[in-house]
């Protein structure tokens, strides 16, 4: 663009110049010099930049019955394949194995600043096929050159495009196994079209732990879009029981995941399928702590604590996680959820206490602390704790009357726990005190 900019300032200057001439005819002469030397110097450049305009990156495929057409930009290069009819490729992916008879196939392949290539190929009625090739539109004999061309262009299509990628994984997983399949996965650009070969091959290949984990964690490093990313994992993940290896190997490939949404989504999918462990539950809150939304961790830790396998979850790390949520109701949520894990210990119990604590709702806070009580599973020091909380923090004359009255019958024949409760019961009014006191009163 700079260049145009340079020239064309130039060509005005000399337009101008010429143009000054006294005489007519040589100002006509001039003008008419100047304008074709401007356009000489601009063309080329005007056209490489139309150029650079319609061959963005990327590809494009389009299907309707056996009618295909697919388009693939690099840049620097286009692909284009138009088919009328059913087709298949070899398997030595050098050549044509089937079109369909009367069916017609182009491909034409532009490369800047280089030669066009073209083979159109046609299918009689008995199926045998011809084929014109083309080099800048002159007609080639379709030799040794031109197929090395053809069989060229055949896997950079396969790879851009998806196209019989089942069949393709069969035959590389024959020849050459798991790691053949993951070397031509690295050669594919295409984010979608990797993610169909990754699920391919875990539909086909019987792998181990160890096998798995490698395909997990090479899908983290090679797909760059969110959303193909967690489709992959969670194709990968389905249908089977991850050991420890491979539960952590798809909890690492998570952190590759950088939408909220879909790496709470991973998230959530994987606690039927990953291994209960001590090292997977940490790994698990490690992921869901790089979740911003506060919605969407409040999904992913509630997927934890409501699972078969919370109790391998540190719950200090747990509720210190969830402490992380800055809108109350989510948090709320979420610790109503986790109230069985408050009371496996006074670790526990105190990390459970801090989180309630970061409430700035006393709705909220008195949701939690209420729910926790009419449990019935809080110990001495737990339900002396949650008093105490809600005689310092609990401002709301309703919500603490609420949370009081609900334990009143946990605090009888205790007087560490019956202090606690009337120091918590100090400043409500009259209405809200004579309650709380009567509901003490009657649980005597």
């Amino acid at each position: 663009m700079e260049q145009l900019l340079t020239f064309a300032i130039l060509g005005a200057a000399v337009i101008v110049v010429l143009g000054s001439s006294r005489a007519p005819q040589g100002r006509a002469i001039g003008i008419w010099v100047a304008a074709s030397t401007l356009v000489t110097l601009l063309l080329p450049s005007a056209l490489d930049l139309s150029t650079s305009a319609v061959w963005a990156d990327g590809s494009s495929i389009s299907i309707d019955d056996d009618r295909m057409s697919v388009q693939v930009s690099d840049g620097d290069r286009r692909l284009r394949m138009r088919a009328d009819a059913e087709f298949r490729f070899n398997d030595a992916e050098d050549g044509i194995a089937f079109l369909a008879p009367g069916g017609h196939m182009d491909l034409e392949q532009r490369i800047r600043r280089h030669e066009v290539r073209a083979l159109a190929v046609d299918a009689a009625r008995d199926g045998t096929l011809s084929f014109e090739y083309r080099v800048d539109r002159e007609v080639q004999p379709y030799d040794a050159a031109a197929q090395a061309w053809l069989a060229q262009v055949i896997p950079d299509l396969l790879r851009a495009t998806g196209m019989q990628a089942e069949a393709r994984v069969a035959r590389i997983l024959d020849r050459g196994g798991v790691d053949a399949v993951l070397a031509e996965i690295e050669r594919i650009d295409s984010d979608h079209v990797q993610g169909i070969y990754f699920a391919a091959l875990a539909t086909q290949a019987e792998t181990d732990g160890a096998t798995l984990a490698r395909v997990l964690d090479l899908t983290g490093r090679q797909i760059g879009s969110d959303f193909e990313l967690r489709q992959t994992l969670t194709t990968l993940a389905e249908d089977r029981h991850l050991d420890e290896e491979g539960s952590l190997a798809l909890l690492g490939a998570a952190h590759h995941i950088g939408s909220d949404f879909e790496l709470a989504e991973l998230l959530v999918a994987s606690v039927s399928r990953i291994e209960p462990s001590t090292a997977v539950a940490d790994a698990y809150l490690t992921a869901a702590r790089e979740i911003g939304s506060d919605f969407e961790m409040r999904r992913a830790l509630s997927a934890l604590v409501t699972s078969r396998w919370a109790d391998q979850a540190s719950p200090t790390a747990l509720f210190d996680t969830a402490a992380q949520i800055g809108s109350d109701f989510e948090l709320a949520e979420m610790l109503i959820d986790a109230t069985p894990l408050a009371s496996t210990g006074p670790e526990a119990s105190a990390a459970f206490l801090r989180a309630c604590a970061t409430l700035g709702s006393d709705y909220e806070m008195g949701r939690v602390l209420t729910a926790l009580v009419r449990r019935g599973e809080s110990d001495h020091d737990l339900l002396r704790d949650v008093l105490r909380l809600a005689a310092r923090d609990l401002g709301s004359d309703h919500e603490r009357s609420q949370l009081l009255i609900a334990a009143a019958g946990q605090v009888r024949g205790d007087p560490e726990l019956r202090d606690a409760y009337q120091a918590a019961a100090r400043g409500l009014g009259d209405y809200q005190y004579g309650q709380v006191m009567r509901a003490l009163g009657d649980a005597e």
